[in-house]
């Protein structure tokens, strides 16, 4: 089993509703216009400023910056992270893809593409918890023990090992390149 606690740091209320990707294939303006961000209207932001900038009917923002061969996209309650066809259009068919989405209204959700091709699609905690995950699921949820770690943390720790980069606190208190972009429902 994966260890979680290096993670733990997640659990903080100022993330109570995120989305992270990690996109391996894609470059930094790549990503940017897979989230229909333009690159030349990026600044630098904490995601705490992010958070703090956003009134009810602003853009939202998403925040990138490498880690090792990855790109990695973070959201304030954002949930373009989530969006098929943003995934693909970041990897194309030789890339892989992975985000989870989290709320404190409820909604979390994995996506994984590998080489183009679906790996995951689903609500993880139901299909952990017995219920129906609405889609695919790949074998690596198993990875970590869900009757014990939080799922913000399990999450992170999947990240991590399924991506091969390491998950920090930096990738949410750091100053990084950030974009707005469009609501995606």
């Amino acid at each position: 089993m994966l260890d979680t606690t290096p993670y733990l740091w997640i659990m903080d209320e100022r993330y109570a509703s995120v989305t992270v990707a990690v996109a391996e294939g894609a470059t930094q303006d790549g990503l940017i216009t897979a989230y229909r961000g333009a690159p030349d209207s990026s600044g630098t932001m904490t995601f705490s400023d992010a958070a703090a900038t956003w009134e009810d009917g602003d853009p939202f923002y998403v925040q990138t910056f490498a880690a090792g061969s990855c790109v990695v996209a973070v959201e304030n309650n954002g949930v373009a992270g989530n969006d098929l066809g943003i995934a693909k259009a970041a990897v194309g068919d030789t890339g892989q893809f992975v985000s989870f989405r989290w709320s404190v209204t409820g909604g979390h959700h994995l996506l994984s593409l590998v080489g183009g091709q679906v790996d995951g699609d689903c609500d993880v905690l139901a299909y952990v918890h017995g219920g129906e995950p609405n889609g695919p699921v790949p074998e690596w949820v198993s990875r970590v023990d869900w009757t014990k770690d939080p799922a913000r943390a399990a999450y992170l720790a999947l990240i991590s090992d399924v991506m091969r980069v390491q998950v920090t606190p930096e990738w949410f208190t750091g100053p990084h390149t950030t974009t707005p972009i469009p609501w995606t429902a």
